[in-house]
């Protein structure tokens, strides 16, 4: 079962189709002034592979079917270049619900021939009217109508945003609902790179390893493409070759096609040398090196939203010719690695082989709101293959919040962000921690989320943990291990405490002093095994009882005896004092 998704894409024989649907209403002149919406058509259109199809339309109050969808052979790389030179900002309307029902009519109610990918860049609202009301009853009917078609047919929406003036709220939820991404431009000077992002996501290609601009070629390589992104006082680029010769747009082998835009150059070269390559310009982590090979690599896709605490699985397979190398010696000395990062996050994983040529790796989303680019790369001594893929990591899905009276009694909420789960579709498990340990939570669900109310016993640390389980909005289940949401509770009368145990004793012990010495208990039998036990301590009234006592008992001993001994001194001088008088007397 793990090595079932890259079965179908070996044996999948169609390609990606991409329609590409671009605003030329008349805001553009402010949002676009250079018009770089050409170049980044062109340099989509230029890095299709061959089992790729595209097609592009233009939009503002009509629509224009500027290419015709086809394959991406040379004649259409000829055609979209020239053809994109008429993209203009010269539209009166933004009728993006008329422009995409036009780019999706070629696939709605046809069987699917391989994913389908539709890319839209607008910069502002649907607006088809100068009435408002026709404008709202236009989008709520791409919203109500088109949209849940688009989801029918496997049609991902990429929704690029050329100003903040855009409907970021639309073009958010046709990217969250179709399974695709949303981008935000905050100048056109983005739009080539965002280009190349999407480009990498809805058709995947193998690259080299580029390293300070510097690559390897092996054997294996039936075609490079090499992208260079220029600064606009860049020196022009040269390309320096395994036996040190240097080439440039104007001095280069005739078999190669360098095609030029102010924002980059694009390079195709057929049968490359093997061995060390080098591109003579500015070091740009954009820059790639596009790679046609028999001996290629497929990944296993991953959803272009991440959600924190999601659990994924990197999946890479070694194919030779579409199916998976079972050179035994050859895999011996592969090994495939993988490259996480974002602008404060970078992680790197070891892919470990589980099946034939196949190599996998689990990753837990951070809990991070941010673009991320996932590199995998399979290698050895004589090749390398790398596959990129962009994901935005969403850092709250549920946002967790709390808050707590004078009394110590807390209401906590769980609270979805909008559009991105399907409605009704989450479940949360929770456990509350105190200082006595855990107990299960029931939280309630409400119309914006869950919430519970806590009263608390004492004073300290509360904690909340919880799990959610849902489906998102593209219908992708989810399982997410959320951080526990934790307060604290002070200034709470602490509850007096009971008095001791031991205060009670007197009023046991006390009869034991007091019994009758002639009362006998009654009578009990002593098992063999019986142990009598007896109090481990007494209270100081025992002792003072017993002080008591044995002052009494020692007292009226001692003056008994001091009575005795002067009442016998008594009787022994009244004797002595009458024997002395009769004597006297007889004298």
């Amino acid at each position: 079962m793990a090595a079932w998704p890259f079965l179908l894409l070996a044996a999948e024989p169609n390609g990606p189709e991409v329609h590409i649907v671009v605003d030329i209403s008349g805001s553009m002149k402010k949002n676009d002034p250079q018009n770089l919406r050409i170049p980044a058509v062109r340099l989509v259109a230029n890095l299709m592979p061959s089992n790729a199809r595209a097609g592009v339309w233009t939009f503002g109050q009509y629509v224009n079917n500027l290419i015709p969808p086809q394959a991406a052979t040379p004649a259409f790389r000829e055609l979209a270049t020239a053809k994109a030179a008429d993209i203009s900002s010269k539209g009166l309307f933004t009728n993006i619900g008329g422009a995409m029902e036009r780019a999706a009519k070629p696939w709605l109610g046809k069987t699917q021939a391989g994913p389908r990918h539709m890319i839209l860049l607008t910069d502002g609202v649907v607006d088809i009217s100068k009435q408002a009301s026709e404008n709202a009853e236009a989008r709520n009917d791409l919203l109500n109508r088109l949209l849940p078609q688009l989801k029918a047919e496997n049609i991902r929406v990429h929704s690029i945003a050329l100003s903040h003036d855009a409907d970021q709220v639309l073009m958010k939820k046709l990217a969250l609902e179709t399974g695709g991404q949303y981008q935000l431009a905050e100048n056109a000077e983005q739009l080539n790179r965002l280009f190349l992002r999407l480009f990498e996501q809805t058709t995947p290609r193998d690259s080299l390893p580029l390293r300070d601009n510097q690559f390897n070629v092996d054997e294996g390589a039936e075609e490079i493409t090499i992208l260079v992104f220029k600064a606009p006082d860049a020196k022009p680029t040269e390309v320096r070759t395994p036996d040190g010769e240097v080439h440039s747009v104007q001095q280069k082998p005739v078999s190669w096609r360098w095609h030029t835009e102010t924002p980059y150059d694009l390079i195709t070269i057929p049968k490359p040398a093997a061995g060390a390559w080098q591109i003579i310009a500015d070091v740009d982590p954009e820059n790639r090196v596009l790679l046609v090979s028999k001996l290629s690599m497929a990944l296993a896709e991953l959803p272009s939203v991440v959600l924190a605490g999601e659990q994924l699985q990197l999946n890479a397979q070694l194919l030779d010719q579409g199916a998976p190398v079972a050179n035994a010696a050859l895999l011996q000395m592969v090994n495939a690695n993988a490259r996480i990062s974002g602008e404060a996050f970078r992680r790197e994983l070891v892919l470990r082989p589980v099946a034939e040529a196949h190599f996998v790796a689990p990753f837990e989303v951070p809990a991070l709101d941010m673009d991320y680019t996932v590199e995998v790369e399979i290698s050895s001594p004589t090749f390398q293959r790398l596959r990129r893929l962009s994901l935005k990591g969403v850092a709250t899905p549920l946002k967790a919040s709390v808050s707590v009276d004078e009394s110590g009694v807390a209401q906590l909420a769980l609270t979805p962000e909008p559009d991105l789960f399907q409605p009704g579709s989450l479940q949360v498990t929770s456990e509350l921690e105190t200082a006595a340990g855990r107990s299960p939570l029931t939280m309630e669900r409400s119309e914006t989320g869950f919430h519970a109310t806590v009263a608390a016993e004492h004073n300290g640390s509360y904690r909340l943990h919880y799990r959610v389980q849902g489906v998102t909005a593209a219908g992708r289940d989810v399982v997410l291990e959320m951080p526990a949401l934790e307060w604290q509770v002070t200034g709470l009368a602490e509850t007096p405490a009971e008095p001791a145990a031991q205060e009670e004793t007197p009023a046991v012990v006390e009869p034991a002093v007091t019994e009758p010495e002639n009362e006998n208990p009654p009578a009990t039998e002593t098992k063999p095994d019986e142990v009598t036990t007896e109090p481990e301590e007494h209270s100081w009234q025992y002792w003072l009882v017993v002080g008591v006592v044995i002052n009494v008992v020692v007292f009226s001993i001692v003056g008994g005896i001091w009575w005795w001994l002067r009442r016998r001194q008594q009787l022994t001088n009244k004797r002595i004092a009458e024997e002395l008088g009769e004597s006297g007397k007889t004298t």
